[in-house]
């Protein structure tokens, strides 16, 4: 069960005859209260600003150590 106007991450991506689904189920999209990520590109942003973060992170820690 999902609280009434929760925010929910659709991160799942699946394929199922030739189209683009999440794992969220279908009637979570019937619901007017709930803000939801999109299937296609909903998390990708957030991903590539983690892994670049990550990666500053770690040069750093080079760069500090010689």
């Amino acid at each position: 069960m999902i609280k009434q106007d929760a925010v929910v991450v659709d991160a799942g991506v699946a394929s199922e005859d030739g189209k683009t689904l999440g794992n969220v189920s279908p009637e979570v999209y019937e619901r007017e209260d709930l803000t939801i990520t999109p299937v296609k590109g909903g998390v990708g942003p957030l991903t590539v600003c983690a892994l670049f973060e990550n990666v500053i992170r770690a040069a750093g820690g080079l760069y500090e150590k010689s």
